[in-house]
């Protein structure tokens, strides 16, 4: 199954993102494995123009805080090692709390070093956060969420779409109104409610509160999915225990595989949907709810 993919983060050309793609070697198999696209001529795609040239730059002293109007524009955080929170309200004004404050080519850049930096931004703004370690908490309703994260807790309450990439920590996802994708290489990652789900874990317990469509991977943990009505649902472990629960009266076609472990299901396998389980070494529990 193919999930419609997420922007991918691309990096600018600062002393934080240096540090950054330091602690992330790109050429390291980790970097590989994230799927993390670094760009050092600039916070920008391939193809456009680096903005820098004609960036405004904007000192925000610690404990002062000033603000931009922000209409439709992207706002990107970057931090080396301190906590990140974004407030999601109704308005259309950007603040800023201990960080640096720059317009570029249309969008705001925000950074800091070491200082916690707080930024509240209209409902449905579309949010880039790039950090080397620290905790990252997005409040409200956002837009697009996309967070880089070498190590620390990823916690996003509700986006239209979640790109979520980390070497370590917890990643919650409350709500997500269309894809949720998560690259851990060892945590913990909690789905609350995704319209779709692509999520992958080297080592770490996977779980996905309700999605209709998800592709999992894992190679040592536990996964959990919680599905809707007409699934379309792929999960594969190589060492981890796989539970899946569909709605009372449901029975997709199912199809599970399991080398050296226990493997059941409990329907009759059927056409309102289909799902797909394998494990080499672990339990496959496939159910309907109460």
């Amino acid at each position: 199954m193919n999930v419609p993919a997420v922007a991918n983060v691309w990096v600018k050309d600062s002393p934080v993102f240096r540090d950054l793609l330091s602690k992330i070697d790109v050429s390291s198999p980790v970097a590989v494995w994230l799927n993390v696209s670094f760009d050092c001529a600039g916070f920008v795609s391939p193809g456009e123009t680096n903005p820098a040239q004609s960036a405004r730059s904007v000192d925000l002293r610690p404990g002062v805080v000033k603000s931009a109007t922000v209409k439709n524009r992207r706002v990107l955080v970057t931090s080396r090692s301190a906590q990140v929170s974004i407030r999601a309200v109704e308005g259309a004004q950007v603040s800023v709390d201990n960080g640096e404050l720059r317009e570029v080519g249309g969008e705001f850049e925000i950074t800091t070093t070491s200082r916690a930096v707080s930024v509240t931004v209209p409902t449905g703004t579309d949010i880039v956060i790039g950090v080397g370690s620290g905790r990252v908490e997005c409040v409200g309703r956002l837009g697009s969420v996309s967070v880089t994260s070498a190590s620390g807790s990823i916690d996003v309450e509700h986006g239209s779409q979640v790109d979520v990439r980390s070497r370590s920590g917890r990643v919650t996802v409350n709500r997500c109104d269309g894809v949720c994708r998560s690259r851990l290489k060892s945590g913990t990652v909690v789905i609350g409610e995704a319209g779709a789900v692509d999520a992958s874990s080297v080592s770490g317990r996977i779980e996905i509160g309700q999605t209709s469509r998800a592709e999992v991977n894992a190679v040592s943990g536990r996964i959990i999915i919680g599905a809707g009505e007409q699934p379309e649902l792929v999960a594969h472990s190589v060492s981890g225990t796989v539970r899946i629960t569909v709605p009372h009266g449901v029975n997709p076609a199912t199809r599970i595989t399991s080398r050296t472990g226990s493997a059941t299901c409990g329907y009759e396998s059927g056409t309102d949907g289909s799902i797909d389980v394998s494990t080499r070494s672990g339990t496959i529990a496939v159910t309907q709810r109460p």
